[in-house]
């Protein structure tokens, strides 16, 4: 369902049904697979793969597709189709086997291949789909710091009107989440849509973190993403704090083992260096885990 802002409505959809993510052959594009094909293969959504040759480059990102899973190979027009597409099945066919309680058909996917601006069709194709999933940086981005988000993803992020989830480095199965809550509007989005990803999932507990102006006002801000949850018949633990939201947030992604982030794409008030700015680069700094985003 589309919002009348071109965002996206979960409100009467049934769960996740269309996955698009972006290929470019980095190791954060495999883990960004790992996610994809687990989340589709527990939700039965499909998923649309997407690869761009930026316009005047004759390749397609020249690396694209030659690294992490793939052999290398050179794509110069679009007769390489059939051999891709074919790699790709292989690989879904390994993440699958790998992946408990997950059977996922290579037959639920399709694989565009256009000519453009990478983060132009992206944001054109997402419309199509109910989540984006994206590595943290792809294999032309700066070598500067590979911890930092990569100019394509941080130019979809800025403008994408569906949820995003932005892959680590590996591509671990999802067991542990961990939402920061605001009560704001896009982190209510992103608590919405985390609950058909948990259902789909099959995951029945969530942490919730609050960082308020006092002990009763974070409270009260938690037992609303409390009784969200309940809705779902999932459990949420609600960690209220007050003081510095990146050390909050560090502290609790290490004490319960988080393996799956989600947050707002912006904050609230006050809070919104909650979701954005430091916090949000020092969490992508220090940690390696997906991050789930909606704004």
């Amino acid at each position: 369902m589309e919002g009348c802002d071109g965002s996206f409505d979960y409100r009467g959809k049934g769960l996740i049904k269309r996955i698009l993510l972006p290929l470019d052959g980095s190791v954060y594009c495999r883990a960004a697979m790992h996610l994809a094909v687990e989340i589709a293969g527990r939700s039965g959504a499909e998923i649309q793969y997407l690869s761009v040759l930026e316009s005047g480059s004759g390749v397609m990102s020249r690396s694209a597709l030659t690294d992490a899973f793939f052999r290398p190979l050179q794509v110069d027009s679009y007769s390489e189709y059939t051999r891709l597409k074919e790699q790709l099945d292989l690989e879904v066919k390994t993440i699958t086997n790998n992946l408990d309680g997950v059977d996922f058909d290579p037959a639920r996917t399709s694989f565009d291949l256009l000519t453009g601006s990478p983060s132009q069709h992206i944001l054109t194709q997402s419309k199509k789909s109910d989540l984006l999933v994206m590595g943290r940086r792809g294999t032309m981005s700066p070598e500067v710091d590979k911890r930092v988000l990569g100019n394509t993803v941080k130019e979809v992020a800025t403008h994408l009107p569906r949820p995003l989830l932005i892959s680590g480095r590996s591509g671990n199965p999802l067991k542990n989440v961990l939402l920061a809550y605001d009560g704001g509007l896009d982190s209510a989005k992103t608590m919405q849509v985390l609950a058909h990803m948990m259902t789909a999932c099959k995951l029945k507990r969530v942490h919730v973190i609050t960082i308020g102006d006092s002990a009763e006002n974070g409270q009260a801000t938690a037992e609303e993403a409390k009784n969200y949850f309940n809705l779902y018949d999932i459990k949420a633990e609600c960690i209220v704090e007050i003081g510095k939201p990146t050390t909050a947030i560090l502290e609790a992604i290490e004490t319960h083992e988080i393996n799956l982030m989600a947050m707002g794409g912006f904050g609230a008030g006050r809070l919104k260096s909650f979701f954005v700015g430091s916090t949000t680069k020092r969490i992508l700094a220090e940690t390696d885990l997906p991050v789930l985003m909606c704004r």
